[in-house]
């Protein structure tokens, strides 16, 4: 009789290893998502589907993990800019209507309510970093898997789809990866000559011979003369 605490291996088993989330270890299909292009219909954490039959890459899993890290982060950051934001802005509202009646105390609620946009603005910011290195992680996972793929002879044609992208992501991965070819300089070769440049050659070769024996006969005739 199968654990009821720990179904994972018979779950394995109906659904295929394939189908576990790496992050939360759910069974669960991946959906699309517009930045990450798959993430798991359970926990939302970005996912990469690789083909039937091949493991994911240990740095993809490396990638994916801080990835989702930096999601709750940003989930968490952008939490916090609005519980800052909305009491900042009730705050600002709130002095202004007490101004006439007192200054002090208009004063202070003021106070409050740019110290709240201040730390809004900070957590805006940090979410925005997290999600900067929630799209990179991602990135690096994809390329990761790209690689692995690559080293299997596969296509790009076919390595898009088996990770259910598209095939430009895929040449762009493998351009960023492998770069430029390096340049080697290579030796000097002769390259044989065309029979115009030889036949160049030899007319100037014979002119030049004409224009010297013509100096020699002049030189004689003059030595004559003497």
């Amino acid at each position: 009789m199968p654990d009821a605490l720990s179904p994972g291996v018979d779950l394995a088993k109906v659904y295929g290893e394939s189908a576990r989330c790496p992050i939360c270890g759910a069974f669960a299909h991946a959906v699309p998502h517009p930045d990450h292009h798959w993430v798991c219909g359970v926990c939302g954490a970005p996912r990469v589907e690789m083909p039937e039959g091949e493991p994911l890459p240990e740095e993809s899993l490396i990638a994916l993990r801080e990835a989702n890290t930096a999601r709750r982060g940003a989930t968490i950051q952008r939490l916090s800019t609005w519980a800052m934001a909305v009491p900042a802005a009730f705050s600002l509202l709130l002095g202004i209507v007490l101004a006439p009646a007192s200054f002090l105390a208009a004063g202070i609620i003021v106070g409050g309510g740019v110290l709240l946009a201040i730390l809004a603005s900070r957590a805006s910011r940090r979410a925005a970093t997290e999600r900067k290195r929630l799209r990179a992680a991602v990135e690096r996972a994809y390329e990761a898997a790209i690689l692995a793929l690559t080293m299997k002879d596969k296509t790009p044609a076919e390595i898009a789809a088996g990770l259910h992208i598209a095939e430009a992501d895929v040449e762009a991965a493998i351009a960023t990866q492998t770069g430029m070819p390096a340049i080697r300089v290579a030796e000097p070769i002769r390259i044989a000559k065309t029979e115009t440049e030889t036949e160049t050659e030899t007319d100037t070769g014979t002119e030049a011979e004409t224009e010297t024996e013509s100096e020699a006969e002049i030189a004689l005739k003059r030595m004559g003369k003497d």
